[in-house]
Parts: structure tokens; C-alpha cells; sequence
């Protein structure tokens, strides 16, 4: 279940995909050791290859520095490659046999979660949407009696996160039952990623707000990049004279 990470429109509903891929616990493993092991191996094979009759980098066959390189960084390699690996035969491993999904439509949502399958949710039991506050914090999907149905990946809550912010999950919901949910929360750069029952007591924002917010942010930061790099610029030139 690999597929775009932009909002689908289908026959049955809207679908989400997160921007990346899954991995699987083997891919996950892979990253977390991939640069220990380039800096063990390098270490090794420095204090090794002289007792194996190799001198010093300069006198060794430049095939072996080739071979050399090659396997230290070859673990870095596959991780960083494993979207388009991981649909190889051979490095199918590296990602989840499930990928994260979200279908909305009129009549429910549903949720297809790596561990967990497949499941489907009539709006007649969704309350609302919490988001986690941490990083990467799964949010919560509660029930009528405030009770949780299930737990919401970020992937899935923000499936394009970045500067070009898409759709998050609470807006297709809102913009699918409009008559039933509004938009309760956003994150801190001021993208709404909450929903909530319009009969509920949770508080409804400003969406132009919110907008606005995040374009001041994103202004304030290109203000001051702009700054450092107009400074960095002036330095250099008075360096030279």
C-alpha cells in the first residue's frame, strides 16, 4: 500500500498517505546503526589493515580504498534510498507490509495502521481529533463518552509537514462533514490539525487567524535569514579591503 503522499479524491472518499514511507523494524534498525557502524568499521579497519600487510591509505591498491569506502558507508546508503529500495524485491524488508492510510468519507473514517490493520469508524461515534503536544506524538481519536478509539499517527495527522504544509486530517474531515465537525486546534507554525463536534464545548478558532500566524512566522524567519545573510556579506567585503 504504496502510494502519492497528496490528498486522493475517490468515488468512495478523500484517501491521505503520508509524505514518507514506513519502515519496517529492520529499516528502523538499519537507520539508528547505519553511522555507528561507519565509524566503528572505519576505526577498526584503520588499526587492522596495517597488521595485514596494507600500509598507510597512500600505498594501498585503489581498489581496496574503493572496497573500503564502499563498505562503510554502503548500510547509510541503502537507508537513505529505502522509498525507492524498499519496492525491490530483495529490500522489501525495510518497510512496513502496511502502509499508514486514512479514508474520509460522508459516512466514517478509516484508518489503515502498520501493527494494527485495517479500521473503520462511523462518524456517529467520532467526538473529536486531539493532537499530541510532543514531537511526533500520536493523536487521539475519541468517542462519544470521550473514551479512545484509536490512536492517530502524526504521519497521518500532518501528512504533508513542511513549508509547503497540505491538507492535515482534521481539515479534509471538516471540509467532508462540515454540518458535523469544526476545527478546534492547530500546531505551533498555525496549521489546524484538531476537530471537534460542532455541539461540543471545545473552542473554535479563527482559521484566518491562524493563517495569518503562520505567514508571519514564515516571513520572520525569511526576514532574519535574510538579515544574517546581508551581514555575512558586508563581513566578507570589509574582511577583504
Amino acid at each position: 500500500m504504496i502510494g502519492p503522499s497528496r490528498p486522493e479524491q475517490r468515488a468512495e472518499g478523500v484517501v491521505l498517505r503520508p509524505a514518507r514511507l514506513t519502515l519496517a523494524p529492520p529499516g528502523k534498525w538499519l537507520g539508528r546503526l547505519a553511522i555507528p557502524w561507519a565509524l566503528g568499521y572505519l576505526l577498526a579497519a584503520e588499526w587492522a589493515l596495517p597488521s595485514l600487510g596494507f600500509g598507510s591509505p597512500s600505498e594501498r591498491p585503489e581498489w581496496l580504498r574503493y572496497l573500503h569506502v564502499l563498505v562503510a558507508v554502503g548500510p547509510t546508503a541503502v537507508w537513505i534510498a529505502h522509498p525507492w529500495l524498499g519496492r525491490v524485491l530483495g529490500f522489501r524488508w525495510m518497510l512496513a507490509t502496511l502502509q499508514p492510510m486514512a479514508r474520509i468519507d460522508t459516512d466514517g473514517i478509516e484508518f489503515a495502521l502498520p501493527g494494527e490493520g485495517v479500521r473503520r469508524f462511523r462518524w456517529e461515534v467520532v467526538e473529536s481529533l486531539r493532537p499530541g503536544r510532543h514531537w511526533q506524538e500520536a493523536a487521539r481519536l475519541t468517542g462519544l463518552d470521550g473514551g479512545e478509539l484509536a490512536l492517530v499517527p502524526e504521519c497521518l495527522v500532518h501528512p504533508r509537514p513542511g513549508w509547503r504544509t497540505g491538507q492535515t486530517l482534521a481539515q479534509v474531515v471538516v471540509a467532508t462533514r462540515p454540518d458535523r465537525y469544526r476545527l478546534t486546534e492547530a500546531n505551533w507554525a498555525g496549521v489546524p490539525d484538531g476537530f471537534a463536534l460542532t455541539s461540543s464545548e471545545h473552542t473554535e478558532f479563527d482559521v484566518g487567524a491562524v493563517q495569518r500566524r503562520r505567514a508571519a512566522v514564515l516571513a520572520g524567519t525569511a526576514a532574519a535569514l535574510g538579515l544574517v545573510g546581508i551581514v555575512g556579506i558586508a563581513f566578507l567585503w570589509l574582511s577583504a579591503q
